[in-house]
């Protein structure tokens, strides 16, 4: 693996960005979306100059692809789990990563009890510890006598037994950074931790642990949440500080202190230069030092919008609302500063996983696609149309959003398979 300087790196990064603002302030483009594709391709190519040596990120280009899961098969979840465990076998999976990541995990775990006919009950996102999952189906009352305090205690399945009984291992650590350390008692892992950047708690287990002994990684970071102080006693919050981050760095050029729209597009470019980027290259490089001889199968995971529809729900008439040109293809949707400030982070962050990954051979499940309106009804321009079903629970517009080829985890959990698909043709022709 080529050497990596992490002081170095940010350095780079910081002074591309500044070259980068002097470029804009001449030659602004008027449309946004330009300027922020502009400034993620030369963020990107400066990041991978500062991680790899110039010679080495010649060769690595030429034997690098994106392995980007595109499309969807329109399989129900009926039809998929079936497929899917099947390409599981014996092997044991490692979900690491924040809310999103959890959520992913925890619908396959449901999908696998109605299909198994068994409990995988989760005790929470920092108590879940390992599922046994993809066995055969159990008989009616098999497992009904089964207590709480014997579910806890079950012995964790070795290898030997995942491949006689056909069936898998799933394990998810809570990560929202991916800080990654081999000491288990850094004190980001045995300590709270708030990052010092936005006054917000970070979750950090040591999923470390597992590398070594697992076959698949899916992993994901979220967005930066938005700082702590924005939370005010108002609808609007208070974001007085995306001045000075105009004035100090203004990625989108002459236009960034032209109303709150563009302070809050360039915050999240602020808080993805100063905190993703680095943090995303930081593990990437990690794991391919650090693995064993036989390193995981590295699959990455993709963010998805907040619907505007859900983001307006049950706002009050006062609130302050700023176009949304990210989820929505036309510029015609409107949401809150927070919503904006996080699915402007998702189109950033997944320009710059598009460019990223293939060089460390990471394959990328992508879960975010603008949408258009068509009169009062929401559709898509491509495959996932994320809808909004309101409902008599608690307002989530991460959790409870719909693909209108099916929900976000059962279309992850099919583009999962496609992944594994590909996965075991290149192991079969590197034999």
């Amino acid at each position: 693996m080529p050497r990596y300087s992490h002081r170095r790196g940010l350095k780079a990064v910081c002074f591309l960005s500044l070259v980068l603002c002097i470029h804009f302030l001449t030659h602004s483009p008027e449309n946004l979306r330009q300027v922020v594709d502009g400034v993620v391709d030369g963020l990107v190519k400066e990041a991978l100059l500062s991680t790899f040596s110039k010679n080495d990120l010649k060769i690595s280009g030429k034997r690098q692809f994106l392995r980007l899961v595109q499309g969807h098969s329109g399989l129900a979840a009926a039809e998929s789990i079936p497929r899917l465990c099947r390409s599981l076998q014996g092997k044991k999976v490692l979900f690491v990563g924040p809310d999103t990541t959890y959520h992913l995990h925890s619908v396959w775990l449901e999908l696998l009890e109605a299909m198994e006919g068994r409990s995988h009950t989760c005790f929470g996102r920092a108590y879940c510890t390992f599922h046994h999952i993809c066995q055969q189906p159990t008989s009616e009352n098999e497992e009904l006598n089964i207590s709480s305090s014997e579910i806890r205690k079950k012995k964790m399945p070795g290898r030997r037994t995942l491949v006689d009984t056909n069936s898998s291992l799933l394990l998810y650590s809570a990560s929202t950074s991916l800080f990654a350390s081999p000491n288990k008692w850094n004190p980001k892992y045995t300590h709270v931790d708030v990052n010092p950047q936005v006054g917000v708690r970070e979750s950090n287990s040591y999923w470390l642990r597992h590398t070594p002994k697992v076959d698949v990684m899916v992993i994901s970071k979220a967005p930066i949440s938005a700082p702590s102080w924005t939370y005010d006693s108002s609808s609007a919050g208070n974001w007085t500080y995306t001045r000075r981050l105009c004035k100090d760095y203004s990625y989108i050029g002459s236009k960034c202190d032209l109303d709150l729209e563009y302070r809050i597009v360039n915050a999240a470019f602020h808080a993805t230069v100063g905190q993703f980027l680095p943090r995303l290259l930081t593990t990437l490089v990690y794991l391919s030092r650090n693995s064993a001889s036989d390193k995981p199968t590295l699959i990455w995971h993709g963010s998805w919008y907040i619907p505007p529809v859900c983001a307006r729900n049950a706002m009050p008439k006062s609130a302050t609302l700023v176009p949304d040109k990210w989820s929505d293809h036309n510029g015609r949707e409107s949401v809150d500063p927070w919503t904006l400030y996080y699915n402007a982070q998702v189109y950033i962050h997944h320009g710059i996983l598009t460019r990223v990954l293939p060089y460390f051979n990471t394959t990328y499940i992508p879960l975010a696609y603008p949408s258009v309106r068509s009169g009062k009804k929401e559709i898509r321009q491509a495959p996932p149309n994320i809808q909004f079903s309101p409902s008599g629970k608690r307002k989530d517009c991460i959790r409870n959003v719909d693909f209108s080829t099916g929900s976000v985890p059962s279309v992850f959990l099919d583009k999962l398979l496609t992944a594994m698909a590909r996965v075991t043709e290149d192991e079969y022709l590197s034999m």
